[in-house]
């Protein structure tokens, strides 16, 4: 699992020049520069692999990807400084306005549906929580497992540092605005993971994608919580048909944004991440593909459905 996740930038090369006729007989083709993609971490799974397909098919373009969290990549987005922005929040009124203020008007696309897991060690003994009790962990409230019903153990709260699209999701859909009480944050989502493995106290919030083998199974170094509502009973985060019908109440769509609706290059590789192929792809990386509601508003944003999409 660390190889597939330690991703903070892909290169994806292609040759700049070739020979034809005779070996005195050199074109070289013009310099192509990067298309560089920058944000979320939480999608740096799906970007790579699908980057990672993509150029065995192609010989162009390259793509630099860089996963420094949402809210930094988004920045990089309106600074000029990437060209794509993976997002998993949409972007704030705010940030519309500084595009704008800089001549970028973003385009909005769906490219994936995400399930957020809240994992415990596998030791702890516990095997659901309810979304009132995440809160109040998180808020502080609940310090002890064994008012959940677990061992006397102080509870270790961990998180992501600010920036990140996944603490903001959980800090409004969870804990709805309140602070956070004594959390350890992380940079990337794979250090939550390690630490969690690591201390029997511990709970954590990853993408489910971090915690999948390269064969397509849960890790069974965490446990991921069945999670439920006051609508819904309790959930497991691997439970396909529950998430794609909104009975998991952690989930949100991944996002990436364009500078205006996207070039002939960005289209080639946005046309295969929304293919039946990408979003296999994305199905096999710990992910769920785009249901029925999303490719409509991607129509809406003035994505087309490809033929062969889903």
């Amino acid at each position: 699992m660390e190889s597939m996740k330690n991703i903070t930038s892909v290169f994806i090369v292609i040759i700049t020049s070739l020979l034809l006729g005779n070996c005195n007989t050199t074109i070289e083709q013009p310099e192509k520069s990067n298309i560089r993609i920058s944000g979320s971490d939480s999608e740096a799974l799906i970007s790579n692999e699908l980057l990672l397909a993509f150029n065995s098919a192609m010989t162009y373009p390259s793509f630099e990807l860089k996963s420094i969290g949402t809210e930094a990549g988004i920045t990089e987005f309106i600074n000029g400084q990437c060209e794509i922005a993976n997002a998993s929040r949409r972007m704030t009124f705010n940030e519309r306005k500084r595009a704008k203020a800089n001549g970028i008007k973003p385009i909005e696309v769906i490219i994936a549906y995400d399930a957020v897991g809240i994992i415990t060690n596998p030791k702890l003994g516990i095997d659901s929580l309810s979304i009132e009790d995440l809160k109040l962990i998180y808020t502080g409230k609940i310090t002890n497992w064994k008012e959940l019903g677990g061992p006397d153990l102080n509870i270790q709260c961990y998180g992501r540092s600010k920036g990140s699209g996944t603490r903001e999701f959980i800090e409004s859909t969870v804990l709805h605005r309140e602070s956070l009480s004594s959390t350890i944050s992380f940079t990337f989502t794979e250090e939550i993971v390690e630490a969690v493995e690591n201390d029997l106290s511990a709970i954590g919030y990853v993408g489910v994608g971090y915690i999948m083998e390269s064969e397509g199974k849960p890790l069974n170094t965490v446990w991921p919580m069945n999670i439920y509502s006051n609508e819904y009973p309790a959930t497991s985060p691997w439970e396909k048909y529950k998430i794609l019908r909104g009975e998991y109440p952690l989930c949100r769509p991944l996002l990436q944004y364009f500078k205006g609706y996207p070039t002939e290059k960005q289209m080639d590789f946005l046309q295969f991440e929304l293919s039946q192929e990408g979003q296999e792809i994305i199905n096999n990386t710990g992910y769920f593909s785009l249901t029925e509601e999303h490719k409509t508003i991607n129509l809406r944003n003035g994505i087309l459905l490809f033929q062969d999409s889903i």
